[in-house]
């Protein structure tokens, strides 16, 4: 009886080390993107266009007015947060962990594609996704 007590406790001690599901880490990622999104798209296309204008029609990557620092939360560029990402993503069912995996995808290319080319259309699929991931997070959450 007290190996099976013990036998509990340790499965609940794993399942809790396992890496589930933490709705506060989910409000947290939605809060960081939120902010991201106001700076960006709050005030609208030309309002953004206004505060980063593009230097050359060359303007490529790197070289651009736009960093990711700019256009994302550190989940989406900085390598160790990503790492922090996945792990906080793959504590949900394979449904919710695929779709918060291929939304970050999404809205990487879509940032890259934005800092590359100012068109209305490429700000606003940045906008609106940033906006949907952050919904995701929250009904996680």
């Amino acid at each position: 009886m007290r190996l099976l007590a013990l036998a509990g406790l340790a499965t609940l001690f794993l399942a809790a080390c396992d890496g589930g599901p933490d709705p506060e880490a989910a409000r947290g990622y939605a809060t960081q993107i939120d902010e991201k999104a106001a700076k960006q798209c709050a005030a609208g296309y030309q309002t953004f266009l206004r505060r980063f204008p593009a230097q050359t029609s060359d303007t490529r990557g790197i070289d651009a007015p736009l960093k990711s620092i700019d256009l994302f939360p550190p989940m989406f560029f900085a390598p160790f947060d990503q790492q922090e990402f996945e792990t906080f993503a793959g504590g949900y069912a394979d449904d919710a962990r695929d779709r918060l995996l291929n939304q970050r995808s999404t809205l990487v290319r879509t940032g890259t594609t934005r800092k590359n080319d100012y068109a209305e259309a490429n700000w606003r699929a940045y906008c609106d996704g940033m906006r949907q991931m952050a919904r995701t997070l929250r009904n996680l959450g």
